[in-house]
């Protein structure tokens, strides 16, 4: 009878199974070697391994204890368990081949299974280690076995296959080319193998020469070149619309972002790219320029002894500070940013724009700790904008004073003044003067 033989290798050597008895089921399943006397130290995990309900075995077999006995002994370790199991699979449907102490494989043996592997509870593979060692220590075996025309089948995990392929790359020999490697993610995926003589394995040959270069050419194909065409195309968007900006060209710079959100997916990317930095610079600037909120108490409220409120103590709920809208609102504006700055400051009013536009605006540079106190009429002025950047440009200048005169719309002024890579920040007022930090 032809049949499977099993051989589980160790970092020392390559042990076979020697006879798989039944035993009565009161019995504890045990290991031995050679039909000796002494229990090897694997024979308690082995009791577990075999019986329900932690165990597999029984589970397969209906028979819950055997006596084991090996060509030699295995002390440690769990990577046993994937060749016990197929053991055991193959001898209960009287497939497996047994060796002898002297001679892994016989003329019965047709087929060679090399298992190293960690099964649990539901017989999913686990990775082991020091699979190198054992394939180092294999390597004279499988040529005596191919020799006397031997299909050998190493069987591991998925995880542990590109170990497996690695260490072959180094024989350019015969080994390599007639080994079949079985990476299994379940020991179920071996019912179809064992019981089909035309198994479906893995040839490492076919894998490296052809499949390989296959899933190479097709991972090309599909994800690689349109990935880097989408990054080439991104990038080179992107890179354009920050020279048009950092050269202060606004007009090609708006058209072109227009242009680009009405294009295909990787244009509207690039935008939202360019935004998300402009944003994250505006914030920067931002952080450069502090703006604190102080009150006094107006010269009409002291000639009339109002003294019922103090001026002086800004009330701050969540965030939002309130004051009383009798105070005298003033607004200190420092610079503690490195460098020096251009700041321009906007009131947007509440009533019909006045005749001098330019009565709403001032402008003034921060030196590196200079500080500006600004005052306002808090009953006439709903908002202050405050728009600052490293030096003066005549484009957002142009911009605010269309804003002021009713010709321009704030949105889209604060867009265009984040897309040149300036900062902004502003201020609302009502009765209740509120005002975010």
């Amino acid at each position: 009878m032809k049949g499977w033989t099993v051989l589980i290798p160790t970092t020392l050597n390559i042990v076979g199974f020697t006879d798989i008895t039944v035993e009565d089921e009161n019995v504890s399943p045990i290991v031995c070697v050679n039909n000796s006397l002494t229990p090897l130290p694997i024979s308690s995990d082995y009791n577990h391994f075999v019986k329900s309900p932690s165990g597999v075995i029984e589970k397969f077999t209906k028979i819950s204890s055997y006596r084991l006995d090996l060509t030699d002994q295995i002390d440690a370790g769990d990577s046993w368990q994937l060749g016990f199991y197929i053991a055991h699979i193959l001898n209960h449907n009287k497939k497996l081949i047994f060796s002898k102490p002297n001679s892994l494989i016989n003329e019965q043996t047709e087929k060679v299974f090399w298992c190293s592997g960690r099964i649990n509870a539901n017989l999913d593979l686990i990775d082991v280690s020091y699979i190198n060692s054992k394939l180092k220590n294999s390597v004279s075996f499988f040529q005596n076995a191919l020799d006397q025309n031997k299909e050998i089948y190493i069987c591991i995990s998925r995880g542990n296959l590109g170990e497996v392929q690695s260490f072959f790359k180094n024989y350019q020999s015969e080994i390599s080319q007639n080994l079949k490697i079985i990476p299994l993610t379940n020991v179920n995926d071996l019912s179809e193998l064992i019981n089909i003589p035309n198994i479906k394995a893995y040839n490492f040959k076919k894998l490296t020469n052809t499949s390989l270069n296959k899933i190479i050419l097709s991972f090309l194909i599909f994800f690689i070149i349109p990935l880097f065409i989408f990054f080439y195309k991104t990038t080179n968007n992107y890179l354009y619309l920050k020279k048009l900006r950092d050269d202060n060209l606004h007009i090609q710079l708006m058209r072109q972002i227009d242009s680009l959100k009405q294009s295909d997916f990787i244009s509207k990317f690039s935008i939202f790219l360019f935004d998300y930095f402009q944003s994250r610079n505006n914030l920067s600037i931002n952080e450069t320029i502090d703006i604190k909120i102080k009150a006094e108490i107006s010269d009409k409220n002291i000639k009339k002894n109002i003294n019922e409120f103090n001026c002086s103590n800004i009330l701050e709920i969540e965030n939002i500070k309130i004051i009383d809208d009798r105070c005298n609102i003033y607004l200190n504006i420092l610079n503690i940013g490195e460098d020096k700055k251009f700041i321009w400051i906007v009131r947007l009013n509440k009533y019909n724009e006045p005749k001098n536009p330019s009565s709403k605006l001032v402008t003034s540079y921060l030196n590196k700790k200079d500080l500006i106190t600004f005052d306002f009429d808090l009953s006439k002025t709903s908002s202050l904008l405050l728009v600052f950047g490293n030096e003066f440009n005549k484009n957002i200048n142009k911009w605010i004073f269309n804003l002021i005169r009713g010709k321009a719309i704030l949105n889209n002024t604060l867009y265009r003044i984040q897309a040149l890579g300036f900062g902004f920040k502003k201020l609302e007022f009502k009765r209740v003067i509120y005002i975010d930090k």
